[in-house]
């Protein structure tokens, strides 16, 4: 990035996104402050030629989700369980609380195609795009999660 205007522009207009993705997918407030992070560390260095606001969003949401697997794949990375999740988050409202941890309780995979499409509202072929799987794999864990959604928030035990 050659213009330190721009790049806080860019900062201050993804970085909320960046760093919900990154939670959505890790699960940890400090992991995910590191990630995005490191995402805009690399941002800021890039000398890639960008063709419109929309590449430089794409970008950055494959970058975290890379940078996200690569902590994953850590060694010394352990497993969160989900009652180890601390939700401080000042923009979940009460009545999302439950919407919220309906989510949170979804396998990863699930997690990141809901949020990709409900709350940054990517087509279906972008997301397959962005995370580099078959268009029918996102539709069919979209609709999968869907599903599960459904059944946690109407109390169904059996929703996985």
């Amino acid at each position: 990035m050659k213009n330190n205007k721009m790049f806080e522009y860019y900062v201050s207009e993804y970085m909320d996104m960046l760093y919900k993705l990154a939670f959505v997918y890790l699960k940890s407030h400090d992991d995910s402050n590191d990630v995005v992070q490191n995402v805009l560390l690399n941002f800021y260095k890039t000398n890639k030629e960008f063709e419109s606001d929309e590449h430089i969003k794409f970008w950055l949401i494959r970058c975290t989700i890379n940078e996200c697997k690569k902590l994953w794949r850590t060694s010394w990375n352990k497993l969160v369980t989900f009652e180890e999740v601390n939700i401080k988050n000042d923009e979940y409202e009460e009545s999302n609380i439950d919407l919220f941890n309906a989510i949170m309780s979804l396998d990863r995979k699930y997690r990141v195609v809901i949020v990709l499409y409900y709350i940054e509202d990517y087509k279906l072929n972008e997301i397959a795009e962005i995370l580099k799987l078959p268009l029918g794999t996102v539709g069919s864990r979209l609709s999968k999660a869907k599903d599960k959604l459904k059944k946690y928030l109407k109390g169904d035990d059996n929703f996985e």
